[in-house]
């Protein structure tokens, strides 16, 4: 993976990246975000094929909102297939 990472102008830490440097992986991008020093959103992108199907994989991540996934799938003869489930956090 290469490793990018951004900073603020107090030289605090905003964000880190990383992607994928080989097809082959099946997580390609991982992006982990920042807010006060915490982390604030974390964002998760994966990928994977093969001769009769694709995949295409979104993990979303607010600590302060909740969660989501999302999935899309390709099969070979057939219509894509879109999953989406998404979480939020009630207060009490």
């Amino acid at each position: 993976y290469n490793v990018d990472s951004t900073m603020n102008n107090s030289g605090q830490l905003t964000e880190l990246k990383y992607q994928a440097t080989n097809s082959k992986l099946k997580t390609r991008e991982l992006i982990v975000s920042y807010s006060n020093g915490k982390v604030n959103t974390i964002l998760i992108k994966n990928a994977s094929s093969n001769q009769v199907s694709e995949l295409a994989q979104t993990l979303q991540y607010n600590s302060m909102k909740g969660y989501a996934v999302e999935s899309n799938q390709k099969v070979s003869l057939s219509d894509e297939q879109t999953l989406r489930i998404e979480v939020e956090y009630m207060s009490n």
